[in-house]
């Protein structure tokens, strides 16, 4: 990696890491969050649900950024655990609605089947699986246009 690419990679890095900051100021503010608690909560869930596997320290703080309704971008490697940072957050608030938007139709599959293993109740919905009692049972009242994501009740 060049010495510039380095740089602007590091700014990005201090950037993100000061948006969560900011974020999680708010939520102190706001209610009586704590940085400390979530993480040792999202942790335990981990732990609980994934076979005592351990979240990176990376894969927290993406998670944090989620549940306190940052939008992020995870890059990463294939198989390094990139999907665990969005759906640690529906680990400890299951009645929370997460809409993820996969490029694949398999890899769809391969996310709602290991949510299902981890006791998250998940569906692949593409051409090929949508239904009209699909859309129904989903409760939701109007159509989703890419690329349009939601959490819960709030529109990122």
């Amino acid at each position: 990696m060049s010495a510039a690419r380095t740089l602007l990679h590091a700014e990005q890095v201090k950037k993100s890491y000061n948006n969560l900051e900011r974020a999680r100021e708010l939520a102190r503010k706001s209610s009586d969050y704590s940085t400390h608690t979530t993480r040792h909560v999202l942790t335990t869930a981990c732990l609980e649900k994934c076979h005592n596997r351990i979240p990176y320290a990376w894969q927290l703080d993406s998670a944090e950024a989620f549940f306190l309704g940052l939008d992020c971008t995870v890059i990463a490697g294939t198989g390094s655990g990139k999907s665990l940072p969005f759906v640690m957050p529906s680990m400890i608030c299951p009645e929370k609605i997460l809409i993820v938007i996969s490029p694949l139709n398999s890899l769809e599959a391969d996310q709602a089947r290991r949510c299902a293993e981890m006791g998250i109740t998940a569906v692949a919905v593409n051409h090929s699986t949508y239904t009209h009692q699909l859309h129904e049972v989903s409760g939701y009242t109007h159509w989703i246009h890419l690329p349009t994501v939601i959490t819960g009740a709030r529109e990122l």
